[in-house]
């Protein structure tokens, strides 16, 4: 049951990140365009405007990805209580991958919103 505690608590934390971020990032922006802390991209640092959107945009992807993430990964490993632990471990590290995979496909879809709403 211990380990099942400790990859169920491992499953969450990205998801968990990414909804604290994602707040973050929909009320405020970094105030300077940086290279050291937030979504950094050549589209997103051209401009005050273009950093403004792309925190926004993306802060908005990452809250619902992340409350999805947690969710799905918490029915899951519920799922696998009381399981062996290498079932558990196997499953953890699969719900590990669902946040991952949404991390891209934020920035995919933060990038063609810049390129969309700002001119090259």
């Amino acid at each position: 049951m211990g380990f099942w505690i400790y990859m169920t608590c491992m499953t969450c934390l990205l998801p968990i990140t990414m909804i604290c971020f994602g707040r973050y990032f929909i009320k405020t922006a970094p105030k300077k365009i940086n290279y050291t802390f937030g979504y950094r991209t050549s589209r997103s640092m051209k401009s005050e405007s273009t950093w403004v959107f792309a925190h926004k945009y993306c802060g908005r992807i990452w809250f619902i990805c992340g409350i999805i993430s947690l969710i799905s990964s918490l029915a899951i490993m519920f799922f696998v209580f009381g399981k062996d632990t290498d079932t558990v471990g196997c499953v953890g590290a699969a719900c590990m991958f669902l946040p991952i995979t949404k991390i891209i496909i934020s920035i995919i879809a933060t990038e063609k919103a810049l390129k969309k709403n700002f001119d090259n």
